[in-house]
């Protein structure tokens, strides 16, 4: 079933959209060569690792948290929940807000907020990040300064043509033989995926063994959570509206133009928001491990339950 056009709204700006699609590949090999010395040289002394370094969780129940409007009810419940979980940039600073430890930090978008990373919140504590050898040059940097644990890997789409030159720069060049070099790469683990990173995080728990993978937060719909930053020494509480989303009419913001509203089996969702809901279901489908998402939103894989019933279980 495709979602309804909801009438009298934004149509989709495709030159608009290719035009940011380019940026943002040109960013993420910029951000690639800001990044190869640091991980050249983090990598002699364990602060960055290649992803595949880290130990698998055999058969243990991990939470993966998105940005959904549902996210404000079973944070609730994340209290009760003592077993692992993998968050994005994105819900980092409001877990720790709520004194909630993620166990993984995931990114799979190049760019990021400086106030998801703000040096205040951390408390001395050291977090382990999954992130892309594309990722911001500016938290590298900052991740670095804090000693925290950096994995990192490369993001693949379809077509990987552009990393064709970062992948060889972040290769050993030995000699072998006496005709030719061959190069070894350093950084071995690719993540094929589109930016989004529930993805990412469905992905990593498979690649961890972890069982089942449970969901919490990926309603794919217009409405978002509560979000809590921490600027100019002060925490910040943030509710989005759907005009800061960027998904109505809004001339302020440089998303003008690209989103189409959608009425999506009772609920409203975007053709962005479709996009990553698709995606994600595409992740769910193709993962070997048991996925059960209590988002209650729109995506249609996997099984289907409430966070409060997982905290039952998995005490």
């Amino acid at each position: 079933m495709k979602p309804e056009k909801m009438p009298g709204l934004l149509r989709i700006d495709k030159k608009h959209v290719e035009r940011k699609e380019r940026e943002c590949k040109l960013f993420e090999i910029n951000q690639a060569y800001k990044n190869h010395s640091i991980f050249i040289n983090k990598m002699k002394y364990g602060g960055v690792k290649n992803l595949t370094d880290i130990k698998g969780k055999k058969d243990k129940p991990v939470l993966l948290v998105g940005s959904g409007i549902s996210l404000n009810e079973d944070i609730k419940e994340m209290y009760f929940w003592h077993n692992d979980i993998i968050c994005s940039t994105s819900q980092f600073s409001t877990l720790v807000y709520h004194e909630i430890e993620p166990t993984f930090v995931g990114a799979i978008d190049p760019y990021f907020n400086d106030c998801e990373l703000a040096i205040e919140i951390w408390k001395n504590k050291k977090y382990n990040f999954v992130l892309p050898v594309t990722f911001d040059n500016r938290a590298i940097n900052r991740l670095v300064e804090l000693d925290q644990q950096i994995y990192t890997y490369f993001r693949v789409e379809d077509g990987k043509e552009y990393l064709t030159d970062i992948e060889i720069g972040y290769s050993d060049i030995s000699g072998k033989g006496h005709h030719y070099l061959q190069a070894c790469p350093i950084i071995t683990r690719e993540i094929k995926a589109k930016v989004h990173a529930m993805v990412l995080q469905i992905k990593l728990a498979e690649m961890l063994c972890y069982n089942p993978i449970i969901i919490i937060g990926a309603d794919c719909v217009i409405d978002r959570s509560d979000m809590y930053y921490y600027e100019n020494y002060q925490w910040k509480h943030i509710k989005h509206t759907r005009e800061d989303r960027g998904h109505f009419h809004n001339k302020d913001t440089d998303c003008k133009g690209i989103s189409t509203i959608y009425e999506y089996k009772g609920k409203t969702t975007t053709n962005l928001l479709y996009d990553t809901k698709c995606e994600i279901d595409k992740a769910i489908k193709e993962c070997r491990k048991k996925v059960i998402d209590c988002s209650g939103g729109i995506i249609e894989e996997g099984e289907k339950s409430t966070m409060k019933k997982m905290v039952d279980k998995y005490k």
